[in-house]
């Protein structure tokens, strides 16, 4: 591991002149820590370089960190005697890593596809105070020999945690999640409402001196009389912190629903019944997508800590105790390193539980739990 300091610019008249191209490519290539931006408040993260800028453009109470920049895996490139015995390492970790943890972290499209996981941004932005921290636990656990290989699984646990799980576990998503099977229910109501307006023809009858409605019954064979079509007349768009915006052009309307019922990038013309009962059966099956997605989301945290006790177990000194599963010490390491991915144990109503003892009884109970994969 190479460790280099990270200045953060105070002004920025102090920028270098190349900054921003640098910081660009950096943030592209480097995993910047994350920390929680807002005090007694769960799932509120920012960057610790908040974003990259000069600290006087940022409007933040947060005290400037002490940072450091520390690349993973490297090793002196001038030394080439090293060089074959450091890949071979590398190699090892590398089959550690899918062996271990591939079920659990192989969480994009990309992996899936690649079949196999790999170290990608191994140069990691962190306050000093924190690498510290995490440095002494590592050792305090005798597992210094995998230094840079816990370093990555804090890293990469922590990132596909904030972006892509905790967010989803908040209270109002999981309000807003059980309303989904309805508000689709709705939407494809009011898309039948528009189609049904081109499937009944309209015709002035003499005898009655009225209009009359008819649809053409495919099982009969002739038309049958109907009532007259609702008519779409106005969309009206709410905003949080704005005046609504209202659409009320026929052709705008016709436009807008054309666009929900959309397959792959061409329209589905109202008389094109399979494909637009396909789009209908589709629309149905995202609410079991999203509860298949949310399942594979509320089991990460028993996931990761299956991932690291096997792994300890098999490849560490941290061995269960005797006729057991586990060990305290297996489980309070692993309870110490899923804090630094910021996976808390909470309370059932989200709270934290900040009863130590009882949280690491709750991490010894994940071990158990099962998994659908």
């Amino acid at each position: 591991m190479k460790i280099t300091p990270y200045p953060l610019y105070k002004t920025t008249e102090e920028l270098p002149i190349d900054y921003w191209d640098e910081k660009s490519q950096e943030h592209n290539n480097a995993y910047i820590w994350q920390i929680n931006s807002v005090e007694n408040k769960d799932n509120y993260y920012t960057e610790v370089d908040f974003g990259g800028g000069a600290l006087d453009e940022i409007n933040t109470d947060i005290v400037p960190f002490d940072l450091i920049k520390i690349e993973l895996f490297s090793f002196d490139n001038n030394d080439l005697s090293l060089r074959k015995k450091h890949l071979k390492e590398i190699a090892h970790l590398r089959e550690l890593l899918n062996e271990y943890f591939y079920d659990t972290l192989a969480f994009y499209p990309a992996d899936k596809m690649r079949g196999f996981i790999d170290f990608e941004r191994t140069v990691i932005i962190i306050p000093k105070a924190i690498y510290s921290e995490i440095t002494k636990t590592i050792k305090d656990f005798n597992l210094s020999k995998y230094n840079d290989f816990i370093f990555y699984l804090i890293a990469l646990i922590q990132r596909i945690f904030i972006n892509e799980i905790e967010f989803y576990q908040q209270k109002e998503q999981q309000t807003e999640l059980k309303k989904l099977p309805n508000q689709i229910e709705n939407l494809i109501k009011v898309v039948d409402k528009k189609n049904e307006k081109g499937l009944i023809h309209e015709r002035w009858d003499e005898k009655k001196g009225k209009n009359i409605y008819r649809f053409f019954n495919k099982s009969t064979n002739e038309f049958v009389e109907c009532n007259k079509p609702s008519e779409l007349i106005k969309i009206v768009f709410h905003f949080d912190n704005e005046k609504p915006i209202e659409i009320n052009d026929f052709s705008m309307l016709s436009h807008i629903i054309g666009g929900i019922v959309n397959l792959g990038g061409r329209l589905i013309h109202y008389r094109e019944e399979e494909e637009f009962l396909l789009w209908k059966q589709f629309m149905k099956s995202i609410p079991q997508h999203f509860n298949k997605n949310q399942l594979k989301k509320d089991q990460f945290k028993y996931a990761v800590t299956q991932s690291y006790l096997k792994f300890l177990t098999e490849k560490t000194k941290l061995k269960p105790e005797i006729d057991k599963r586990t060990s305290d010490r297996q489980i309070d390491f692993i309870f110490k390193i899923l804090q630094f991915s910021h996976i808390e144990v909470k309370h059932i109503d989200g709270s934290l539980n900040d009863d130590i003892n009882s949280a690491i009884d709750t991490v010894r109970e994940w071990t158990k739990k099962p998994i659908t994969r």
